[in-house]
């Protein structure tokens, strides 16, 4: 990393982890003792993937790291011959302390299995993943990095995330952060991998904290012109209003603003009131006030039926233009489900077919309102000729020099980066 970051070595340049000692780059002869603390699964688990990695380095194969597969395809096509390895042994709880509100678990424990586990003592981790909510494993979390429109309230996963183990590309086992959030230790590396998409690394376990559930869970919805949604919406999220997420589903011509709210019953009433005033001084019907389970939220069929799409794109863009993103999208291209989350301003669009033409265009827009954009789905044979990141953006650089300093080999997801890196 520091390498990656600092390749002339001109800042603090002896205020680093010292070098390892000579020999030290060779591989050990067996896996690491921290395997002794982890169950009979677990620890199979992770000693056949340390072997796995260090056959597909001596084979110069990539490895594609899989999980239950909710995300198999995120990414570009590899670019190499790649050997898939899974972390479905990988299901420990291997510590769990509700008082201090923490929890390590394997990387192939489901979030549905997570949350199960934490709501016999009332707690859960404050994540809905966009896709996969009840199936993607705590492993794909952490490499995706995706996080629906909750955010808002509790953070993504990269806030959440205290520490992890991973398998780097030597076959070694790397620990990263701890049971609290300050980090003294230099660079990162938590965060560093959360999002990677398993480019950098083979995650083995993550440590979280997590949250006491909410009392209740409800959602104000009311219909109207994109406009009119848009703009009660943008009230709304620039309010002193606590809403737990802000989103809207547009759908011929018009479209359905649904704000949701958590917390303590007297509060969360009083917050609907106001979030109704809202939205009927912007013109809105309004639908009766409904209740919502809180580990699922209210948009997994939403979600859901976007996923069923073979095309499913994600844009990031300044929240102002969320409208006008709208429209442009549907010119680009016609989506067959929208999703608007307002106050991250990302949108989500399932498409049923996808040209190359098409795809340059929907970039287009995405670059023309000062955001980004990428396919979390496509065919392969779309990927095979298309980066599914769209254009290149001068932050690709420092991306593929992190890569290089950790993955030299390009062991992990040869290819899958932006870039094709």
């Amino acid at each position: 990393v520091k390498s990656a970051f600092d390749p002339k070595n001109l800042l603090n340049p002896t205020k680093i982890i010292p070098l390892p000692p000579e020999g030290a780059d060779k591989l050990p002869d067996s896996p690491p003792t921290v395997l002794k603390r982890l169950g009979g699964a677990e620890a199979e688990g992770v000693a056949e993937t340390i072997k796995a990695v260090r056959t597909a380095v001596a084979e110069k194969k990539g490895i594609r790291i899989a999980g239950t597969g909710t995300f198999n395809g995120l990414g570009n096509v590899l670019s190499k011959e790649s050997v898939v390895i899974d972390s479905l042994k990988m299901t420990d709880f291997i510590e769990y302390d509700q008082d201090n509100q923490f929890i390590t678990v394997g990387s192939g424990v489901t979030l549905a299995a997570l949350q199960e586990k934490l709501g016999q003592q009332n707690q859960w981790l404050p994540l809905r993943p966009p896709f996969g909510t009840t199936t993607t494993t705590i492993g794909s979390i952490v490499a995706t990095a995706e996080v629906g429109p909750e955010r808002l309230a509790y953070g993504a996963p990269r806030d959440m995330l205290l520490g992890l183990q991973y398998i780097d590309s030597s076959g070694s086992m790397v620990s990263a952060g701890g049971k609290v959030v300050k980090n003294v230790a230099g660079y990162d590396m938590t965060r560093l991998l959360t999002g990677s998409m398993g480019t950098l690394g083979f995650i083995t376990e993550a440590t979280w904290k997590i949250a006491t559930r909410s009392e209740i869970c409800k959602q104000l919805s009311g219909s109207g012109s994109l406009e009119a949604c848009f703009a009660a919406g943008l009230k709304i999220v620039n309010s002193n209003l606590l809403a737990a997420l802000v989103t809207i589903k547009p759908k011929s011509g018009q479209a359905t603003l649904q704000v949701g709210f958590e917390g303590l019953g007297l509060v969360v009433d009083s917050q609907i009131e106001r979030c109704a005033e809202v939205m009927k001084g912007s013109g809105l019907n309004l639908a009766e006030a409904e209740v919502y389970p809180i580990v699922e939220g209210f948009l997994a069929p939403a979600f859901a039926s976007i996923w069923e799409a073979p095309f499913v794109f994600q844009a990031d863009f300044v929240i102002k233009h969320g409208a006008e993103f709208v429209g442009q999208l549907s010119q680009a291209a016609t989506p067959a489900e929208v999703l608007l989350d307002v106050a991250g301003g990302r949108i989500y669009a399932g498409f049923e077919a996808l040209t190359g033409n098409q795809w340059s265009a929907l970039d287009g827009v995405a670059t023309k309102y000062m955001g980004h954009c990428k396919l979390l789905k496509a065919s392969e044979e779309f990927g095979k000729e298309h980066d599914l990141f769209g254009s290149s953006r001068p932050d690709w650089r420092l991306s593929h020099m992190i890569k290089n300093a950790l993955d030299p080999d390009n062991v992990f997801g040869p290819g899958a980066l932006p870039g094709r890196v």
